[in-house]
């Protein structure tokens, strides 16, 4: 009966039990998640039936057993084979699909279910189980379930990209778990044993303890299971770097912005997509054509002599070919090779650059420069190069026409040497700004000749910079402008003689008319804008077109002169502007002045004219001798008056000074 077969569980082993069902399942799922390898599916396999067999073996043994227990060998290997073979399918699934968790859980539980019961029927030839089997078809969902649960685990685990073990862990104790439960709830399940006396296999008789037993074959497997698991994470590393370095050359050459071409023993295998555009082939055209074929003939001999020396000495130097493009083009192409195996063949990798249109710039930058050179020594214009503190260090050949010095002697010598005194402070800023401020300046100054006379010579600078914007130095393109130059200093004095003219009276010598209007204009909205005065006096020679009809033109000119000086000498207020009005009218200007001080200027101008003692006897009344009438006007501007309102109110006064007998001084009122 069922007390007469247990007598006590040993603990240790029960764990011993669990840890060798939780490393195997670790090992397993370590091998199984490695998609793609059928090798390790099979090993996989292998590992997790044997593990959950052995599991089921040693977890028997922890029970100590009061009869002796024989097994069928038949079934024994049968409940191995079956654990194994269940293992594959459930791998087998999740390695095809790992989003199906449940069949890969179902067929897993299962087959723990049916190699723990027919291991169990493996003792039927000594004795007969009885189970509750409402008991046994609990341990089925529960080691099912678990299954799925760990399933469930390692999926989250390879979602998660490899990185978060404790999925992986979780795993492999769920399935632990499940193995182990379904175990002992399986028997837990036995009701009755009854005891038959058929010979089998019998483990009782190896005179061996089932500790002892237990702890030998759980030791085995565990040893077995860690070389696997080591071999399995060695090859792991092995197999991740070697992936990453073919995918990262796979990458390099496929994406690489550079164009590429491997060739075998003369003959294209690989030529990426970025070489057969620039080539402007189609996709493919390249291969299983000899590399020859794209190569100039001229180029032929080099680019055998590149492959020798490769061979030799595993690397060459950078080298220019022309080789052949689509539509008969012809490409400058600079190349540079490596020894590389491809397809676990040695093979020549090319890396082609092409520099068709670089070799064209420096094909037109050497032409260039040498317009520039014969421009710069053929040039009318004077062309220099100085550095930042003024040294020249280049001078055109054409400065002997205009200096009498050589170019050599001005090689090492600074500008400062050969420039007019005061023009040195204009160019010593010039070239101080230039390392900050400015790039472009255009300035006339005096240039030194040898016989210490001088040119004018007009200049445009530009500076030179090194990519930091730090100066390196100035280059100037000068030209002789002295012809120009003297004939505007002989415009601008003709200019300012005709200018003179245009604003002077004649005959007196003091501003006319038209500059008075345009300078009682200025005066006016000056203090119109400082809110100060402007008066203005008005006079008049008294009897003039009698004396001048009398005495002649000659002395009336005379008298003209006379009057304008004795203006100039008696008025000297600040800002007065004197003028010469009309014919024989006069008027003067005076900016923010006193009515009181400009009648004072009036009557001295009475006196001072009246002092001149010029005979008039044409004049009317009891002096005959030349006087004036005055008419003083002051005005404080604003927006309702204007600059004529000034000049008509001391008109307006001369009138009354004149109707009043003449030779008086008359306020406007």
């Amino acid at each position: 009966m069922l007390n007469n077969l247990y007598e006590y569980i040993h603990m240790p082993l029960v764990i011993f039990a669990y840890l060798v069902g939780f490393f195997k399942s670790y090992v397993a799922s370590s091998l199984i998640i490695r998609k793609g390898t059928k090798n390790w599916l099979l090993v996989s396999s292998v590992i997790m039936g044997g593990g959950i067999w052995a599991m089921h073996f040693i977890a028997m043994l922890s029970y100590q057993i009061s009869i002796f227990v024989h097994y069928d060998f038949t079934l024994v290997f049968l409940s191995f084979a079956v654990a194994v073979i269940f293992s594959y399918f459930s791998f087998f699934i999740w390695n095809k699909d790992s989003n199906h968790i449940i069949f890969s859980g179902l067929f897993m539980g299962i087959g723990i279910s049916i190699m723990h019961y027919l291991g169990m029927e493996a003792m039927h030839n000594n004795i007969a189980i009885q189970y509750n089997m409402v008991l046994v078809l609990f341990s089925i969902i529960i080691g099912t379930f678990f299954s799925i649960v760990a399933f469930a685990a390692f999926r989250k685990y390879v979602s998660d990209g490899y990185d978060v073990i404790r999925w992986k862990l979780s795993g492999s104790l769920f399935l632990g778990i499940g193995t182990v439960l379904l175990h002992y709830i399986g028997m837990k399940a036995i009701t009755n044993i009854d005891h038959l006396h058929n010979h089998g296999l019998s483990i009782q008789r190896l005179q061996i303890s089932n500790i002892m037993l237990g702890v030998i074959i759980g030791g085995f497997l565990l040893i077995v299971l860690l070389v696997v698991l080591l071999t399995s994470l060695i090859d792991e590393r092995y197999t991740k770097k070697l992936q990453e370095s073919e995918k990262s050359y796979r990458y390099l050459v496929e994406f690489s912005p550079e164009p590429i071409i491997v060739y075998q023993d003369g003959i294209i295998v690989f030529a990426n997509d970025i070489a057969e555009k620039m080539l402007g082939y189609h996709s493919g055209y390249l291969i299983g054509r000899s590399i020859f074929d794209l190569v100039l003939p001229e180029y032929h001999q080099i680019l055998k002599n590149r492959i020798d020396q490769l061979y030799k000495y595993e690397r060459v130097k950078q080298t220019e070919i022309k080789i052949y493009a689509s539509e008969n083009k012809i490409l400058d192409m600079e190349i540079s090779s490596a020894l590389i195996l491809y397809n676990k063949k040695q093979s020549v990798e090319v890396f082609l650059r092409d520099v068709t249109e670089r070799n064209m710039l420096e094909a037109d930058l050497k032409r260039n420069e040498e317009l520039y050179r014969f421009l710069t020594e053929n040039s009318t214009d004077i062309i220099s190069y100085m550095k930042p503190d003024g040294m020249f260090e280049y001078m055109s050949p054409s400065c002997e026409m205009f200096f009498d010095y050589t170019y050599e002697e001005f090689i090492g010598n600074n500008i400062l040497n050969f420039l007019h005194p005061e023009e040195m402070g204009t160019i010593t800023h010039l070239l101080k700004e230039a390392r900050t401020n400015i790039d472009f300046a255009n300035i006339i100054h005096r240039f030194r000749k040898r016989d210490g006379t001088y040119i004018w010579l007009e200049t445009n600078t530009r500076t030179v910079r090194n990519p930091k914007r730090n100066l390196e130095g100035v280059l100037s393109i000068s030209r002789d402008v002295t012809d120009r130059i003297e004939k505007e200093k002989e415009l601008n004095d003709t200019i300012k003689v005709l200018q003179y003219l245009s604003y002077t009276d004649e005959l007196t010598g003091i501003p006319n008319r038209r500059y008075f209007s345009e300078r009682l204009i200025s005066e006016w909205k000056i203090a119109k804008r400082q809110k100060l005065s402007l008066s203005a006096l008005m006079i008049d020679i008294d009897y003039f077109k009698q004396f001048n009809d009398f005495y002649g033109h000659l002395h009336g000119d005379d008298c003209l002169i006379q009057i304008a000086n004795v203006l100039k000498d008696t008025v000297h207020k600040a800002g007065a502007f004197i003028a010469r009005y009309g014919g024989e009218e006069f008027i003067v200007l005076l900016p923010n002045t006193e009515e009181t001080e400009v009648v004072a200027i009036g009557e001295m101008l009475l006196t001072n004219v009246r002092q001149l003692n010029i005979p008039n006897v044409t004049a009317q009344g009891d002096t005959p001798y030349v006087t004036i009438s005055v008419g003083c006007a002051t005005l404080l501007p604003n927006d309702r008056l204007a600059p004529e309102d000034l000049i008509h109110r001391a008109d307006q006064a001369l009138y009354k000074a004149k109707e009043n007998g003449r030779n008086q001084v008359v306020v406007s009122t």
